[in-house]
């Protein structure tokens, strides 16, 4: 009963009870490309950074063989006390 009495209260706060005369510039509609373009981005980048770590525990649940990443091979050292300066 209570949270029904909060609920339309918090209902009846959101009705606008007269006509708002509101201006959005702009800039806001810039800000808020930038920011869905900057998520875009992050979320990208998100998953690349944990992609070869999903599709390893992928095969593992579903019991195919482990995947690899490029970045897991050892790369070899040369040596540069033989080359010439």
């Amino acid at each position: 009963m209570i949270s029904t009495r909060i609920f339309t209260f918090i209902m009846l706060l959101t009705v606008p009870s007269a006509k708002v005369f509101a201006y959005v510039d702009p800039g806001t509609g810039s800000m808020a490309l930038q920011f869905l373009i900057g998520g875009i981005f992050a979320a990208a980048l998100t998953i690349k950074t944990y992609y070869y770590k999903i599709k390893s525990t992928l095969a593992k649940l579903f019991g195919r063989t482990t995947v690899h990443s490029e970045a897991d091979t050892p790369v070899e050292e040369e040596d540069i006390s033989s080359q010439s300066l």
